[in-house]
């Protein structure tokens, strides 16, 4: 423990090799320049900084609130309750610094992303990848398996994101969160205006869950493996129906395609350690961390791209 900081000095190290220096410097000055209205009776120069390394010790470090207060020595008092909501307060303006690394941008930059991976020939028009991801919530009453809150793919609570990832695997769009029972393509369905609109044009790949809705949009292309049929003759018990040796070689290749930006929750995890354990706060607090998440991802990706 440092004597001139609130804080074990390895904090702040660890903080910094897993986001970068730079990100952790481009947040502090956004939130120097949108000042968050913090709570504490006392608020010397260093209050700001010391508690952006408390909200990123517990989100990026995935430390407790618990931990953190048995942990920090802080020279002015602080409660656990004024902890959880400068957080908070902390995250909402953090969001704001996110929304501006999170954005689409135009078909020259498009077309850049994409420009080194070896496509098909059928799927040169290919430009974003579309996954969903669910991350676990706390279980409580009311989150049984008839819940909304309920995920059949995770067999327990959790709550569903939606991401768009260009070719270098920068996650350029994000919904969420939402009920866990929406399917993919019904959510495509739902935002189909949007990808007309947005992605005239362009080909979207996604996994069997988005085939369904590839009818429904007009100018944007989703693009998704056949579903294998699953009739089966009632007295042999044998499948009816196989895809042929064509419908197999053009999912095969669908598929390795779209494995390049397979499960962008895994990029967020692996920058936000509390996220490796069910989500027992607000769930508007959870949209914030997986925001600042993604924000996070992309700031990482840009940098070593360039």
């Amino acid at each position: 423990m440092s004597l001139s900081k609130p804080f074990p000095t390895g904090w702040e190290k660890k903080i910094k090799e897993t986001i970068s220096s730079r990100t952790f410097s481009d947040m502090e000055k956004y939130l120097r320049h949108n000042a968050p209205l913090l709570m504490g009776a006392r608020q010397p120069k260093t209050y700001l900084h010391d508690m952006l390394i408390f909200t990123l010790a517990h989100d990026v470090l995935g430390k407790s609130f618990c931990d953190i207060m048995s942990k920090i020595k802080i020279m002015y008092r602080i409660g656990n309750t004024t902890l959880q909501i400068n957080t908070r307060r902390i995250r909402d303006v953090l969001c704001d610094w996110a929304d501006e690394q999170i954005f689409l941008g135009d078909p020259e930059s498009w077309d850049a992303a994409a420009a080194d991976i070896p496509f098909p020939s059928h799927l040169r028009s290919v430009r974003f990848w579309i996954d969903s991801s669910d991350v676990p919530i706390e279980r409580q009453k009311g989150r049984g398996p008839s819940s909304a809150y309920w995920s059949g793919k995770m067999g327990r609570p959790a709550r569903r994101y939606m991401f768009l990832l260009d070719g270098d695997q920068v996650i350029s769009k994000m919904w969420g969160g939402y009920s866990a029972k929406l399917y993919d393509g019904h959510f495509v369905e739902s935002h189909k205006q949007w990808f007309d609109k947005k992605l005239s044009d362009v080909a979207v790949i996604g996994d069997t869950h988005f085939h369904s809705v590839r009818r429904e949009l007009r100018k944007c292309q989703i693009i998704a493996p056949r579903p294998t049929p699953a009739t089966t003759n009632q007295e042999t018990g044998q499948d009816e129906e196989r895809l042929t040796a064509a419908q197999q070689k053009k999912n095969a290749e669908i598929r390795r395609i779209r494995a390049r930006c397979e499960q962008p929750f895994s990029y967020i995890k692996s920058q936000m350690q509390i996220l490796k354990r069910p989500w027992a706060e607000d769930l508007h607090e959870l949209d914030s961390v997986i925001t600042i998440g993604s924000a996070i991802h992309n700031c990482k990706k840009r940098a070593k791209a360039s």
